[in-house]
């Protein structure tokens, strides 16, 4: 439950950071670029759902 927890905890982040800073988010070499383009990865790359419900 906290792995899950924490990879969509930080999907939402990496999204407000770029609501937040609008086009400059987008912007390669920024640091919030690399976390928005990682957060899906947290979720994918720590197993499935199912597993983290356990």
């Amino acid at each position: 439950m906290a792995k899950l927890f924490a990879s969509e905890m930080c999907g939402e982040v990496a999204m407000d950071a770029m609501r937040i800073h609008g086009g400059y988010g987008y912007i390669k070499g920024l640091p919030i670029e690399r976390f928005y383009r990682e957060a899906p990865l947290m979720i994918i790359g720590e197993g499935t759902m199912k597993f983290k419900n356990l």
